[in-house]
Parts: C-alpha cells; structure tokens; sequence
C-alpha cells in the first residue's frame, strides 16, 4: 500500500488518527476506542489491532442503531428480554345467558303450564289464574288469554289469564246458598 500525502494537512492518510472531535461533542459509541500502545514510527503501514469482545460491547450504547453507528464494525445490537412471563389472566370467563323475560304477551292465547314470564324477583306479580314457580317464573293454570295489568297507586304490576270459559268459582268460595250440583255444572 502506498502512502498519499494529505493536501490539507500534510500528513500521510493512514498515518493521522481519528479526526478531531468538535468542541462540546459526543463522542460516537460505534466506534473502536484508540490503542493502547502506539505503533512504531519506522514501519510504513499500521497492522490491523485484535480488539477483544469486551472492548467491543463496553463503548457501546444499549439503544444505539444501525444508522447511529458508521464505523465499519458495527456488530453489537444490544437487546433486552422481551418474553413476558407466563401471569394468570383475571378474565376470560362468562356465564350462559338466561334467557329471561316475558314470554307470552297481553293477549295470546295460552293452554296450563305455559310460562308467561321468566324473572329474577317479583317484577311481574301473578294475578288470576296465574302460578307462581319457586324461581319466580310465572305461569298458566287455565287456557285462555293474557292480560297484564298495573296498579296506578303502587306501580305494581300483575299478570293474569281471562279463561276462554268464563270465570268459574272454586268450590270453597262458593256461597252457601249454591248447592255442590250448580257448581259442578259451572266446572
């Protein structure tokens, strides 16, 4: 290899070191720190150093890119763990729907042991010729029509079933002055 002398300073291009660095600079964490011991002035051409990984990995920034390091050994990109940890999850649970509701509507026709309305509590209140379920499903006991009904005073509301029949009184609220024959002709 030839030396060429350099016009601007007049020293030989592989003889200078690194370029002086501005004033209030940061120095650039890719590049190789300066040797340690200088080479001897007698020979012409500088023999490539052996740097040792620590000295490699020890100037150089945890966040540094590609585009930051120009030098020609730019071989360290440091990354830190990114595997998250195997944690429990707080969700990822549901429940199946209910199915909750009125089921028949004022006005349909109903047969005994339809379910006129699915609740949670006693929203719907049974009325006439309606059963009440021990989860407070109300219920047909005569076939006939629905008719919701609410009371202006409270607001409560009652559903009740008009027999396709007519109305028919059980034996026990009978008056005493009907006999068993006319309340079984009723029936």
């Amino acid at each position: 290899m030839e030396l060429t002398p350099d016009i601007r300073v007049g020293r030989s291009s592989l003889a200078r070191g690194p370029p002086p660095a501005a004033v209030g600079s940061v120095p650039n964490p890719c590049r190789l720190p300066p040797p340690s011991h200088s080479a001897p002035a007698t020979t012409p051409r500088s023999e490539p150093r052996r740097v040792n990984v620590k000295e490699l990995v020890s100037n150089v920034s945890a966040y540094t890119s590609a585009t930051e390091c120009s030098g020609a050994m730019s071989l360290v990109f440091r990354r830190w763990a990114t595997k998250k940890t195997a944690g429990s999850t707080k969700n990822g649970r549901d429940s199946n729907p209910k199915y909750l509701g009125v089921k028949k509507f004022g006005g349909e026709k109903v047969e005994p042991g339809n379910i006129i309305v699915r609740q949670r509590g006693t929203r719907f209140h049974p009325g006439n010729y309606v059963g009440m379920g021990k989860d407070h499903t109300l219920f047909c006991l005569k076939e006939g029509h629905v008719r919701f009904e609410r009371n202006k005073l409270t607001g409560r509301k009652w559903v009740h079933v008009d027999p396709m029949a007519g109305h028919a009184l059980h034996p026990v609220y009978v008056s005493g002055s009907t006999t068993a024959a006319d309340v079984e002709a009723q029936l």
